[in-house]
């Protein structure tokens, strides 16, 4: 079973001319898992678990489905029962960072217990990472991999002052852990927002200096690393998505990148600019209609020819025009996996703007991850559309009918593949 999980799994995780990513890492951490010469039966019993859930899903086999879930629910017990007796090794790192990789998959009950195994791991990582090495698979697990997974769960805001140092702190240099130190920045730029008081101009003035100190570092990085030599010219491979509508008339021609390692820098620098708007918008509009500033009326007028919304909705169309490079039929669960953070953050640009055709479109890429089994997809259909509704509930966008954008019965199937597994079991 193993060696057939392997083969289903790991080698199509990305396309065979593709080397294992830098960036998202499952592809080499669970290779390392699987080839370590002793493994505790909590590891043991978490490989196996991961293994019958993957395959009982995409062979609709419920009973192998079952048995996956009762070998998870025992590896919980067994590392539960470790991490009480203050027993370390590696293995419990190993094994939870699969818990995260299963919760994602399987999720009957919300993104709750995804969450919480995430930010469990991130404290069993504080706790013991004085007892532990940068082992080929330890370094590479704190360095970069956790630090997505804490980005994933917090959009970079909120953190708390742990969470805040640790994505802050010092990295390896590669162009990923630069970017996601960089995320780091969003999170005291949006609580210096919620704490801002809009009568105070320097205050104001101070919080707008800082959000376009964080742009240049991005866009800095942009340079620094030359992303723009990963797109390539050549003409489109012939693998794009079966399930997905054209997008060219919406966002411009698809994106083809060398690699995809590139592909994900790309998507996370712009879901990164994305990030940081709706502060530096509040920012600069606390600014330009204080009473001292001395703002021309034009300029407050029509906030949607500022130039900030004008470069932000430019980055939004650069993560759809990437995503038909991350869904083609040849990726399964794995294309999407990484790439729905930064597809969510464009989304929610466009519900903030009203935006339904472009947003329809962003859903469809989520609703064809739930269609291929990714667990967390279909909250994060019904959050976003919570979200536009919340934004959007008067004016002339609610004249748009949404049956025209999700004809009858499509969003059922979308979901059938996953229903017809999850409540079996």
């Amino acid at each position: 079973m193993r060696d057939q999980f392997f083969a289903a799994y790991v080698d199509g995780y990305f396309p065979a001319q593709m080397a294992v990513s830098d960036v998202d890492l499952w592809r080499y951490l669970v290779q390392g898992f699987l080839r370590l010469p002793y493994k505790s039966e909590m590891l043991d019993k978490t490989l196996s678990s991961i293994s019958c859930l993957y395959l009982g899903r995409i062979y609709h086999d419920t009973h192998m489905f079952k048995y996956g879930l009762q070998l998870y629910n025992g590896a919980i017990r067994l590392l539960s029962n470790m991490i009480s007796r203050n027993m370390f090794n590696e293995d419990i790192v190993y094994t939870a960072v699969i818990f995260q990789e299963i919760e994602s998959y399987y999720c009957p009950n919300g993104l709750g217990p995804w969450v919480a195994h995430i930010k469990g791991l991130n404290a069993i990582l504080k706790h013991y990472r004085n007892q532990t090495n940068d082992s080929p698979l330890m370094g590479p697990i704190y360095q970069r991999y956790q630090k997505l997974r804490t980005i994933h769960a917090s959009s970079a805001r909120n953190l708390q002052p742990d969470e805040f140092k640790y994505l802050a702190e010092a990295n390896d240099g590669t162009p990923f852990s630069e970017i996601l130190s960089i995320f780091a920045e969003l999170s005291p730029i949006a609580s210096e927002l919620n704490a801002l008081d809009s009568s105070d101009l320097s205050a104001c003035q101070g919080l707008l200096q800082n959000c376009m100190k964080t742009k240049n570092h991005f866009l800095k990085w942009y340079c620094d690393f030359r992303m723009a030599d990963g797109i390539s010219t050549d003409p489109p491979p012939e693998f794009l998505s079966s399930d997905m509508p054209l997008s060219e008339h919406l966002f411009g021609r698809t994106y083809h990148f060398l690699n995809f390692d590139y592909v994900l820098l790309h998507l996370y620098y712009w879901a990164g600019l994305i990030l940081l708007y709706p502060s530096t918008a509040s920012a600069k509009k606390f600014v330009l209609s204080h009473p001292e500033s001395n703002t021309a009326p034009e300029l407050l007028t029509n906030p949607l020819e500022d130039e900030e919304y004008l470069e932000t909705g430019v980055y939004a169309d650069e993560v759809c025009r990437a995503m038909r490079y991350c869904v083609g039929d040849h990726m399964k669960v794995s294309g999407l996996h990484v790439t729905l953070f930064p597809l969510c953050a464009a989304a929610q640009f466009y519900c903030a703007h009203g935006d339904l055709e472009k947003f329809s479109w962003c859903m469809k890429v989520v609703e064809s991850a739930a269609a291929r089994g990714h667990g967390t997809a279909p909250y994060l259909v019904d959050l976003c559309w919570k979200s536009w509704f919340a934004q959007n509930e008067s004016g002339p966008v609610a004249t748009i009918s949404l049956r025209e954008a999700f004809p009858e019965g499509e969003s059922a199937k979308n979901y059938q593949v996953v229903q017809d597994v999850t409540n079996e079991c």
